[in-house]
């Protein structure tokens, strides 16, 4: 019906927003950022690929989701 597919638009526009904001990060939060959300790779593997501690892999995340609150939610 007509409310699905206004939500399925207004899904569909705040992911292209996301993405946007991804693009405008630092090349290795948006490898990280890539890795875990598009790949679906445990933090433990994308830490050995980015020769990064596991706990360094949950700091990055957390950085740029914050950053992509900023960038989706003032522009």
């Amino acid at each position: 019906d007509d409310f699905d597919v206004e939500k399925k638009v207004l899904l569909e526009d705040e992911l292209k927003r996301v993405w946007h904001a991804i693009a405008q990060l630092p090349a290795k939060e948006q490898q990280i950022m890539r890795m875990k959300y598009v790949m679906e790779m445990p933090d433990e593997k994308i830490a050995k690929e980015v020769g990064l501690a596991p706990s360094s892999i949950r700091k990055y995340i957390g950085r740029a989701r914050e950053q992509i609150k900023a960038i989706v939610y003032t522009e």
